[in-house]
């Protein structure tokens, strides 16, 4: 069982940052009532992959400070479309992903992770990629742009901006999918159990 008060006193003992629970939640909310369901990937790119919502989603990392962040993508042309945007408007971006058949190779991929890594990028918008085990410390930003059913890979992008580092204060989540709204906040109290 993990509770609140466990994240809570994780915090204080900095394993990781505090949240500040920011939400694009008029965004979020449209989208999650429009889905036949959160992971039909078609589905979901006809809502969030438009000018308008990616716009929103630049918008709402330069609102907050901007800096680095984790962008999680519906599917590659949605992370393309999203890091040309943010490149658009002078944030240093890259979209990458994991091979498949239907995507194919990202032959920049690890350049790009590497340039993060060295402060050359300030986004890396990513597909199905950084989800587990990726630290990048001074990622203060995760934008939750890909809805899911699964709380477990909700959980795992938002701890993509909690890991602690010098100077760093909080980290923002900026959900722009409407996982929050139908998995909670994380640091809510869950009870786990293996049924």
């Amino acid at each position: 069982r993990t509770s609140a008060r466990d994240v809570q006193h994780m915090a204080r003992g900095e394993y990781f940052y505090k949240m500040s629970k920011t939400s694009a939640a008029i965004w979020g909310a449209r989208i999650a009532r429009g889905l036949a369901t959160p992971d039909d990937e078609r589905t979901a790119a006809e809502a969030l992959d438009t000018p308008a919502h990616t716009a929103a989603v630049v918008g709402k990392h330069m609102e907050h400070g901007g800096g680095p962040a984790i962008v999680f993508a519906v599917n590659v042309p949605h992370a393309v479309h999203l890091a040309e945007a943010f490149n658009a408007a002078g944030v240093r971006a890259a979209a990458v992903w994991e091979y498949s058949k239907k995507a194919g190779k990202c032959a920049h991929r690890e350049a790009s992770v590497k340039a993060a890594l060295s402060g050359q990028l300030e986004v890396l918008v990513n597909v199905d990629l950084l989800t587990e085990g990726f630290d990048w410390r001074p990622c203060a930003k995760a934008h939750i742009v890909r809805p899911t059913q699964s709380l477990g890979l909700y959980l795992q992008q938002v701890g993509r901006a909690l890991r602690t580092n010098p100077g760093k204060r909080e980290a923002i989540i900026l959900d722009h999918a409407g996982n929050a709204r139908r998995h909670g906040l994380p640091d809510d109290d869950r009870v786990w159990t293996l049924e």
